[in-house]
């Protein structure tokens, strides 16, 4: 049992042993590294940072999805479903930076489709055991955003950037804007031979030719980035600059981050745009329309459920299904936030894929809720 505080813990731990959750007990001093490495740069902001006496980068609990996922490869248990309560420090516009956070993170379960099904009900379900009324549900799907890019065949330094800004409107609207831009110019600054090298997209040749100019500067190749990073970074850059986006690919994407529905319409008018498209979005569209059908079929009371195409979270390690609850007339500040992030155990040292889906609720914003 998690020994927290808050006017909903005994409910809190009750429902966690319905949902045959571990309590997991995770210190609120945590290494920093994980977070900025998993989370980016962009997480530091929000971070209360310190440092021990050796030096090493710690911080205050910001959350607990990334702690648990290293509990969880420390223990060695497959699967496991984890549930949590407790207090988190994160900087937040307009609200309190200490608040109560609870969750379930589900890894390990390799029925993926059956597992985000099952993360969202279960959101739901507690939401309601903890006294709220009506509710507004938005879903999301990372992988078929992906699978998009990549069926438009679009150049992997584009497909890697746009999916890492997916979520984020405005920078992906300018990233689109610049990748239509038919003015910019390939690079043409560059020496010949490495030219040569990197038009025939030779990795290796490239490394090698860096790691020549790196001695015949008399910089070492083992500190600092290493010629294999250097070199990739380098053809990442010529990539985004060379290529650009026909009319009709843009407006391709665009019609399909238009794409906003309710729940029992998505499917539809998914197939409908991949038809009148002329595209194959394979798997991850099959998923999806599992995971949309498996959904609506639950009979969710006292809520709406919409799919926003344009729905996602600028994290690399969501990989699939994202979700938001929220109350009935709050649009702006969800209760949960949740999604599928297969990628995350691999970036904490996992040496294979490990499934995961889980969700967070911000208990103080729910309290707010069921008080007014």
């Amino acid at each position: 049992m998690i020994k927290a505080s808050g006017k909903f813990s005994d409910q809190l731990n009750a429902a966690f042993a319905d949902r045959n959750c571990v309590t997991v007990d995770i210190g609120l001093l945590q290494p920093a590294d994980p977070f900025l490495e998993t989370a980016g740069e962009d997480f530091r902001r929000r971070m209360f940072l310190t440092s021990d006496q050796s030096g090493t980068n710690m911080c205050l609990r910001p959350e607990f999805t990334i702690p648990v996922g290293l509990h969880h490869l420390a223990s060695g248990k497959i699967p496991v479903r984890y549930g949590y309560v407790g207090t988190v420090f994160r900087q937040r516009a307009g609200e309190a930076h200490e608040f109560i956070q609870a969750g379930i993170e589900d890894l390990g379960n390799e029925n993926r489709v059956e597992a985000d099904i099952a993360s969202l009900l279960d959101a739901e379900i507690i939401l309601r055991k903890l006294g709220v009324g009506n509710i507004n549900i938005l879903l999301g799907d990372q992988a078929i955003f992906k699978a998009l890019l990549l069926a438009l065949g679009l150049p992997k330094a584009w497909r890697e950037k746009l999916g890492r800004e997916f979520g984020d409107s405005e920078r992906l609207k300018q990233s689109l804007v610049r990748l239509s831009d038919k003015t910019q110019s390939p690079a043409t600054d560059l020496p010949g031979d490495l030219a040569e090298h990197i038009g025939a997209d030779d990795s290796q040749a490239v490394t090698r030719w860096v790691a020549d100019k790196m001695r015949a500067s008399g910089l070492p190749l083992t500190s600092g980035r290493t010629p294999e990073a250097i070199a990739l970074r380098l053809m990442d850059k010529v990539e985004l600059t060379s290529a650009t986006l026909s009319d009709e690919k843009r407006n391709t994407l665009e019609q399909f981050l238009a794409i906003n529905a309710p729940i029992e319409d998505a499917a539809k008018i998914m197939a409908e745009f991949e038809a009148k498209h002329n595209l194959s979005l394979g798997p991850s569209f099959e998923n999806l329309k599992a995971r949309l059908k498996g959904i609506a079929s639950s009979d969710l009371a006292d809520c709406t459920i919409r799919f926003d195409a344009a729905f996602g979270r600028r994290l690399d390690y969501y990989t699939g299904l994202v979700f938001e609850i929220y109350a009935d007339g709050e649009n702006t500040r969800p209760l949960v936030g949740g999604g599928r992030y297969d990628h995350l155990m691999s970036f904490l040292g996992a040496e294979s894929t490990v499934p995961a889906i889980g969700f967070s609720i911000s208990m103080d914003r729910l309290e707010r809720v069921v008080a007014s």
